[in-house]
């Protein structure tokens, strides 16, 4: 009757306390199966009330009460529903999945039971690991990895978490999710850093991350990590090559990040324990090409090629590398040895492929190293190569080339028998190579074969068009014609063709000049020899060729009117040609011979006087007058040569004769153009102030005739000199002075001066004045000229007396100094202002108004002074030459010569010595009796 109303309660009314009255009324009346029914529903109701936990107590109460395990497994559950404390529901809801798995087997809710365990106490071991246990026996490799993570994360053992962390990576890594596998095992290394099996998974399982963008922070420290990682694992590593791998592993995470440094080390490392490694070549190209590397990136290249094995990969890795280390590449930085590292690449590129294009590169490379040997072995191996392919004309055309610079090579070598073979091969394959065919036929002529080198130097000519080499062609032609084969008239006209292309080569005309010459061809030689005379570049050289024609016109070809005009040529174009004169004289009729030799003297003393020091001038002036048979001019010209230089034993025969015959002169009276002979174009303004001072400077100087010891007793009248002093008295008289006093004094032996004065004064010793010995006659006639010409007293002032003296004259006359004149007396204000007084005591009105009136209209005039005086003392040395007639005595007083100076050094000696071979010279001594006598003039 209770259920029965409680069943009516319950169903009007259906709260959770009616309910657990009608569940409790059920189990009083033993209807235990409808009351565990009862209490299950109520146990299982969403909303917390009492009535629901005792439900759930009940329930558990009744299942034991049965033994119904299933009841008291879903009573547990219900149970650990129903508390509010999360231990004791955890506890409950473990021990329902225990249940669950072991006892019913259901693995659903066992499942169920574990994970609503871990959700109310996620540290509980046992609910973690029976959820694990569900989750293995399920098969669901994801709870199985969480339950592992949370059971790791319960352990204080660091080992064996870790454990468990890399068994959720394992599983995790198995079911694709690499980037949670990562998370679980760097978890296991944080909880071991020590534990070698999570370091040694997570290398084996991760990934090295690609970084788009190297500034990426997140993505540059993850690779950092990785290489870090890889670091610690090839560490572990025993064998070297997974060392080598693990470390380029590394290597390419750093690269990725940047640490592009690091990463090279790294690399080089692996090389240096392994030079072949391909991985290491390969990351050490890609990161020198990344760097900007280009050296390091062609090494790389090339040591990569050596290891490969695709013979296409080679050659693209062996033309990259040559293409930076061939200093001929544009962009190529020239570093030391790049050639060396260029020829061992192309040689490696020919080991490949024996016909690749970089032949001519490596050709080229050797000949600039002059590497003879290598040169020859690489032509040789491409000239192997092409001959073991099917031969074919563009094959031939390969070869000949090669053929050509290896002979080149090899007669460079001196092996002329392989150079001769090669070119034989070479005109073979090319008949008409023209520098085959002129290199091997100067080989040909080398080795004695005439006439081989002839046919092929006119095979070459034959195929050669351009005109500059067909003459060098027809010139060497020409030449083995005439000295080998003795063909003198073909070389004749090869030479022909090649003076035809180059007219105005004198060195061809003279080749052609002498091959007529060898064929007696005189009319095409004289032709040859007109030509040559008009491209000679100077005067001599033409002359010498108008010589040379005149001659084969006389002598040859019997021509002498035409030999003449040659000669004549010659002559006026270099008139100082003795032998164009000797072989003129011999075509000409006496009236001509001797105009003709006339003039050649006269062109000798010319050149004479300009250039005195060469003695040749005199010794061929000598030849010329001896040919006009003028004895005192030959005797003259061979007087200057003996002066210059050394006469033959002849010639000093004719000099030694000659100077016995000397006469003293004649009282012949010379005219005003004798005088200017003597005098030359001496004269101006500085010579007329002279002559106005002169008697006033004589006096200023304090020298007199008393001072110089002669007495009143030693004046001689002009009249009577001729009585005791016939050749002072000629003297004088040739010179027309007649108002002069004169001392002679037999105790001032060589003594001669002149004074200036109104009346000139001449002090002269006796020996001096009876002139028996030719330097009496120098001295005597020097001192005579120089009365007569107004220059008394200049000779014996010094040098820069002359300047100071003229200051002093202008001064004492009261004119003004031009400031040229004032220039040259710098310095001698002393002398002048004292040599002044003396002057203007002596001045009258007459000499002072004739310096004023000089200064005033010619005193610019009075400049250099040294070649007045210079020209001055030359007058003495002419009339003293003139009176002694022999240059030795008056170089001997010069003190010039033997004992003395140079006759070089001493221009006034060069002049004097010039005069006297000069025309004036010969007439004056003609006029004076003092030249030798013969020959006609």
């Amino acid at each position: 009757g209770e259920v029965t109303t409680r069943r009516a309660i319950a169903d009007l009314d259906p709260s959770a306390e009616t309910q657990w009255l009608l569940a409790r009324a059920l189990e009083r009346a033993g209807q235990f199966d409808e009351a565990a029914d009862a209490y299950r529903a109520l146990a299982i109701r969403e909303e917390p009330s009492v009535a629901a936990t005792s439900a759930a107590l009940a329930l558990a109460d009744l299942a034991a009460g049965r033994a119904d395990t299933v009841m008291r497994v879903e009573a547990t559950a219900a149970l650990a529903g129903r508390t509010t404390e999360p231990r004791l529901g955890a506890a409950l809801a473990e021990d329902s999945g225990w249940m669950y798995a072991l006892v019913l087997e259901d693995f659903d809710r066992a499942g169920q039971s574990f994970e609503a365990a871990v959700m109310l106490e996620p540290t509980r071991r046992g609910a973690l690991l029976g959820a694990g246990l569900v989750a293995s026996r399920r098969g669901d490799p994801v709870a199985l990895a969480t339950a592992y993570d949370g059971l790791a994360a319960t352990l204080q053992m660091p080992d064996a978490a870790a454990a468990l962390h890399l068994r959720a990576a394992a599983t995790a890594l198995a079911s694709g999710d690499v980037e949670l596998a990562n998370l679980r095992i760097a978890t296991a290394r944080t909880q071991s850093p020590d534990d070698t099996s999570a370091l040694l998974v997570l290398a084996e399982t991760g990934t090295t991350p690609y970084a788009a963008d190297a500034t990426d922070e997140a993505m540059v420290s993850s690779l950092l990590e990785r290489a870090e990682v890889l670091g610690m694992r090839s560490a572990l590593a025993d064998d070297p090559a997974a060392r080598a791998s693990w470390e380029l592993d590394r290597a390419e995470a750093l690269e990725l990040a940047g640490r592009l440094r690091e990463a090279g080390g790294i690399i080089a490392a692996v090389l240096r324990a392994d030079p072949s490694d391909i991985r290491a070549l390969e990351a050490t190209r890609r990161m020198a090409k990344r760097a900007g590397d280009t050296q390091t990136a062609a090494q790389a290249s090339y040591q990569l090629a050596r290891v490969l094995g695709d013979p296409a990969a080679k050659l693209d890795l062996l033309r990259d590398a040559a293409n930076v280390l061939d200093a001929q590449h544009p962009g190529m930085s020239l570093v030391p040895g790049s050639n060396d590292h260029a020829l061992a690449i192309y040689r490696r590129i020919l080991l490949v492929d024996p016909g690749a294009q970089e032949h001519a590169r490596l050709v080229e490379i050797l000949r600039q190293r002059a590497d003879v040997r290598g040169l020859i072995n690489t032509l040789t191996e491409r000239l192997n190569w092409l001959e073991s392919e099917n031969q074919d004309v563009a094959r031939d055309h390969q070869m000949v080339p090669l053929l050509l610079e290896r002979a080149t090579v090899l007669h460079g070598l001196g092996d002329h028998a392989a150079a001769m073979s090669d070119l034989d091969a070479l005109l073979d394959r090319a008949a008409s190579h023209i520098e085959a065919l002129r290199f091997r036929a100067d080989l040909a002529l080398n080795a004695g074969e005439a006439e081989l080198a002839v046919s092929l130097w006119k095979r070459c000519l034959a195929a050669e068009t351009r005109p500059q080499r067909r003459a060098e062609i027809e010139l060497q032609l020409s030449k083995v014609l005439a000295e080998n084969t003795n063909d003198v008239e073909g070389a004749i006209e090869n030479l022909e063709h090649v003076v035809d292309s180059k007219p105005d080569d004198i060195q061809l005309r003279e080749r052609l000049l002498g091959l007529c010459l060898r064929a007696s061809d005189w009319q095409r030689a004289a032709r040859e020899l007109q030509m040559l005379a008009r491209l000679r570049p100077t005067q001599q050289d033409k002359a010498r060729d108008e010589l040379r024609l005149g001659l084969m016109l006389r002598d040859r070809l019997n021509d002498r009117a035409q030999a003449r005009q040659a000669l004549d040529r010659a002559r006026l174009l270099d008139p100082l040609n003795l032998d164009v004169v000797r072989e003129l004289s011999e075509l000409l009729d006496p009236p001509s011979r001797a105009q003709m030799l006339a003039s050649s003297a006269a062109n000798f003393r010319g050149s004479i006087a300009e250039n005195p020091k060469n003695a040749v001038l005199y010794d061929r002036l000598a030849q010329i007058t001896g040919w006009q048979s003028d004895v005192d001019a030959r005797w003259l010209a061979l007087v200057g040569l003996e002066a210059l230089g050394t006469p033959s034993v002849d010639q000093r025969q004719v000099l030694e004769q000659g100077r016995h015959k000397l006469g003293a002169p004649n009282r012949t009276r010379l005219d005003d153009a004798s005088r200017k002979a003597i005098r030359g174009d001496f004269g101006g303004a500085v010579l007329e102030l002279w002559r106005t001072i002169a008697p006033a400077v004589q006096v200023a100087t304090g020298v007199d005739a008393g001072k110089l010891g002669f007495g009143r007793g030693d004046k001689v009248p002009v009249k009577k000199l001729a009585e005791k002093y016939e050749p002072l008295a000629s003297a004088l008289m040739n010179f027309g002075l007649e108002d002069v006093e004169v001392y002679v004094s037999a105790a001032r032996g060589g003594v001669v001066r002149a004074l200036a004065a109104e009346t000139p004064v001449l002090c002269v010793g006796a020996d001096v004045a009876t002139a028996k010995m030719p330097h009496h006659r120098w001295l005597l006639g020097r001192a005579i000229a120089t009365l007569a010409e107004g220059l008394a007293t200049l000779p014996d002032l010094r040098d820069a007396e002359l300047g100071w003296t003229l200051v002093a004259a202008l001064r004492a006359a009261e004119v003004t100094v031009p400031p040229r004149l004032a220039e040259e007396a710098a310095g001698e204000d002393a002398s002048i202002v004292e040599r002044s007084k003396l002057l203007k005591k002596e001045f009258g009105r007459k000499q002072r108004a004739a310096i004023t009136q000089l200064v005033q209209q010619r005193g610019g005039e009075l400049v250099d002074l040294a070649m007045f005086r210079k020209n001055a003392l030359a007058i003495g040395h002419r009339a003293g030459l003139l009176w002694c007639g022999d240059l030795a005595v008056v170089l001997a007083q010069l003190d010039v010569g033997k004992g003395g100076k140079a006759i070089s050094d001493s221009p006034s000696a060069l002049e004097v010595t010039a005069w006297s071979v000069s025309e004036a010279n010969l007439r004056l001594r003609e006029l004076l009796g003092v030249g030798l006598k013969g020959g006609a003039r």
